[in-house]
């Protein structure tokens, strides 16, 4: 078969059994479509990106306010969608239960200080859309983690433990929707 065949059935064998029951048909799909959601994604108001953003790469004070985080691991940053992110970083750093206590509060922050960084003609609706689709290249980041980690234990482990943030922020951003409503809309341009 070709690459992208390829590609998810050996991650599909690997951790497969590690995927949401309701992610897994759209597996296929999310990884085929990863190249059209980034240049979608391009087309959306950008901003800088740190690339990586989770918690093992930042560092917090006692203080409260935009001096009280620092980020750090610079290698990856670029410019690209505001969405990006936010999503990576909840998917990779913040448990299902904290996301579902804080994850609304935390879209309506992110979307205020873009809107204060000066950021204009970006609904939160708009944001919300790109959320979405920033949730559904986490597929990528799976075809990612199956070509790259090791299958046994320490890979096992990763996946483990970030499968299932990934599957509590997409569904609860409808990103399953988002992700068959881009293939149709992909489908009708191609």
């Amino acid at each position: 078969g070709d690459w992208s065949s390829d590609v998810c059935s050996s991650d599909l064998k690997h951790f497969g059994h590690l995927l949401d029951d309701q992610l897994r048909p759209l597996y296929p799909i999310g990884n085929e479509l990863y190249s059209p959601m980034i240049n979608a994604l391009q087309q959306r108001p950008a901003t800088l990106l740190h690339g990586d953003p989770r918690m093992e790469n930042a560092a917090f004070t006692d203080e409260y306010g935009p001096e009280s985080v620092r980020l750090y691991d610079w290698q990856l940053c670029c410019h690209g969608p505001a969405a990006y992110d936010l999503m990576y970083f909840s998917i990779m750093s913040i448990n299902v239960e904290d996301w579902n206590a804080i994850g609304e509060e935390l879209i309506l922050l992110h979307y205020d200080e873009l809107v204060a960084g000066g950021v204009t003609d970006y609904s939160l609706e708009e944001f919300r859309a790109d959320l979405s689709l920033s949730a559904c290249l986490m597929f990528g980041w799976s075809a990612m983690a199956g070509n790259i980690l090791p299958d046994d234990e320490s890979g096992h482990t990763m996946v483990r433990s970030t499968a299932p943030r990934a599957a509590n922020v997409m569904i609860s951003l409808g990103a399953p929707e988002t992700l068959m409503a881009f293939q149709a809309r992909h489908e009708t341009t191609d």
